[in-house]
């Protein structure tokens, strides 16, 4: 079992080495011809996902995490190839679809599959420790390839599509080197009476509902208005700067991944979420209020505290969530993320085309802010 931490490691490096991650909100525009429809494609994966992750978190719980992360992958590399083949919206929004499925078949699954895997072996105090380490992988790949993209743009915005299957394609046959732990099955229980416990879990927990509800309307407009940074920097910068200004946020992504674990054992988990929020809130807000040369480099600087952040938020979920139901409690989350996010991106694109790039980001931002009261609420025996 412990082959699997290395190995996740490295999948993780080769899904997330997306040289368009920094350019999809500008490429979506350019194919599809509006923001409004750029968010559109966004806001039809992140639906696919919502209505597919809790048939896949039981899909996973009974059939197996290793199935299910190599299904997932092979999802992406067709995602992605019907995005850089797109020459108009009907076949970027198949791409959504299939990335959005290959999304939501990771969603819960490889969370699980690395807390499974360190139980095996009695590790799972080490959980926070590998998951920040993970997390500097994911951050360092988006980095890197960033850059990546940033040259590539050079060429054009499709150049970079193309060269974004590869590493993805890699990922695929990486998969059927893991082992499967055994202790989640549950194929003893129909599908329907599982999720329908792990529902009443979620409800009968004010601890556990309150954290999915904040991470998923946190996540989701974060998630959105992240997609949309790089098409507002272009309008301070050259376009093709726009890949070194995301290598370097996720730079300091992959920085805060790495002392994510010391970070949370002196300031607490919770502590952790409420902090967080308020510097996003305060440094994202003077950014797009300035609107100049500073902005780009604030924005920079959002990733500091989303490696502690993000390893915080997913130790209290897994401490929460029961073996059973791991990957289905999870991909109950996921599917909250899901709904939110596609509220949330067709909002903001809206906002965007009606008012400019300036405002739909700053009105992201301010929806953002309103997860603050649900993390203090979660927090508050720590103040």
């Amino acid at each position: 079992m412990t082959r699997n931490i290395p190995l996740l490691y490295l999948h993780k490096f080769l899904i997330y080495f997306a040289p368009y991650s920094a350019f999809l909100v500008i490429y979506f525009n350019q194919v599809a011809g509006s923001y409004t429809a750029a968010m559109l494609v966004t806001a039809v994966g992140a639906l696919a996902s919502a209505f597919l992750d809790i048939p896949t978190g039981v899909f996973s719980d009974r059939m197996g995490r290793r199935r299910t992360i190599a299904l997932g992958s092979f999802f992406y590399v067709l995602g992605l190839s019907c995005y850089a083949f797109a020459h108009g919206l009907p076949l970027l929004l198949t791409g959504a679809v299939l990335l959005g499925m290959g999304r939501c078949l990771f969603n819960g699954n490889n969370t699980a599959l690395l807390y499974e895997s360190l139980r095996t072996t009695d590790g799972t105090h080490l959980f926070a420790h590998h998951h920040g380490r993970i997390g500097t992988i994911f951050q360092l790949s988006l980095a890197i390839s960033a850059l990546c993209g940033g040259l590539l743009a050079l060429v054009n915005l499709r150049a970079i599509f193309l060269v974004s299957i590869v590493p993805v394609a890699l990922a695929f046959p990486l998969c059927f080197f893991l082992q499967e732990p055994e202790i989640h099955v549950t194929r003893q229980t129909k599908d329907m009476a599982h999720l329908y416990e792990a529902c009443r879990l979620v409800l009968r927990s004010r601890k556990l509902f309150l954290l999915i509800l904040g991470q998923a309307l946190s996540k989701a407009i974060s998630d959105t208005t992240f997609s949309f940074k790089p098409a507002l920097v272009s309008l301070i910068w050259p376009t093709w700067l726009a890949g070194f200004y995301r290598a370097g946020s996720q730079t300091l992504g992959a920085i805060s991944f790495w002392f994510a674990n010391q970070i949370i054992q002196k300031v607490r988990p919770a502590r952790v979420l409420v902090l967080s929020q308020i510097y996003w809130f305060v440094t994202q807000g003077l950014a797009v209020l300035l609107m100049n040369e500073a902005s780009p480099l604030l924005m920079v600087v959002e990733n500091v505290p989303y490696g502690p952040y993000s390893v915080a938020v997913d130790l209290m979920l897994q401490n929460e969530f029961t073996d059973a139901q791991r990957a289905t409690l999870g991909s109950l989350a996921s599917f909250s993320t899901s709904i939110f996010y596609a509220l949330s991106s067709l909002a903001i694109g809206y906002v965007a085309d009606e008012w400019g790039l300036q405002a739909g980001i700053g009105f992201g931002i301010i929806l953002n802010g309103l997860t603050l009261p649900i993390f203090l609420t979660l927090a508050r025996r720590h103040f």
